[in-house]
């Protein structure tokens, strides 16, 4: 429905390019496998191997306009960062829910802004470090009467975050992708103020915490159209 509120947080991975459909979807239950074979003791390692109890037995559903069949009434763990199954489930559903946000948003007079948050990293740099560094200094960014003058001033009526974690010759890069909306129409002016403050407040809650964020490079904040188009893409491969 269209008042239905809207969670506060997506995660996802990005997969390898260049694949067809049927490849990507025979690569994500080829990866269930491992997956199960390897977290013997989590949810993921029952995900889509057993029906559903008292659902009638398991059955297929053909979508004429995807040319793709799936099961309906078997179990799955609803995990986004150790099933690809159910990420790309999940992903394709999170982006629905964000384009409805953003045409309401339209349809209110309001816009969104995209907001990217990331920490130095060095190959070795456990993940686990790096998340909670990244996390507790976003949290703190948004706590205290700073970070009210701030919200009221740029009319900012809600907030969704989305987590990424890639990874590469430099290790782990963990960052965080915000999206903003506020009751406005935003101009270049108003969206270089708010990467200045974010970045000095972000760098200095990182810098509490042990982490570090570049001054030039740790804050990116870009307006409407660039939200659209990270929305419209985010997941897209998957499919």
């Amino acid at each position: 429905p269209a008042n239905a509120a809207l969670g506060t947080h997506g995660n996802y991975i990005t997969p390898p390019a260049h694949e067809t459909p049927n490849e990507l979807r025979a690569r994500r239950y080829e990866l269930l496998r491992y997956a199960a074979a390897l977290l013997p003791d989590e949810q993921v390692s029952s995900c889509s191997s057993f029906p559903v109890p008292g659902a009638g037995g398991v059955s297929v559903n053909y979508s004429p306009s995807a040319h793709a069949a799936h099961y309906e009434h078997v179990t799955v763990c609803g995990s986004v960062w150790t099933c690809p199954v159910c990420a790309a489930r999940i992903m394709a559903e999170r982006r629905a829910e964000l384009q409805q946000a953003m045409t309401e948003a339209r349809r209110r007079g309001w816009s969104a802004v995209l907001v990217t948050l990331t920490l130095r990293h060095h190959p070795g740099d456990p993940l686990a470090d790096l998340l909670e560094m990244l996390n507790t200094a976003w949290t703190r960014t948004k706590r205290g009467a700073p970070w009210v003058r701030f919200k009221d001033r740029h009319g900012m009526v809600g907030d969704v975050n989305a987590l990424e974690t890639t990874h590469g010759a430099w290790g782990w890069h963990p960052h965080k992708h915000v999206l903003v909306f506020v009751d406005h129409e935003t101009d270049a002016d108003e969206l270089a103020e708010m990467r200045e403050y974010l970045s000095q407040r972000f760098g200095n809650m990182l810098q509490r915490v042990g982490g570090y964020a570049s001054p030039t490079y740790g804050v990116d904040v870009r307006g409407h159209d660039d939200a659209g188009s990270y929305i419209s893409k985010w997941g897209a491969e998957q499919e």
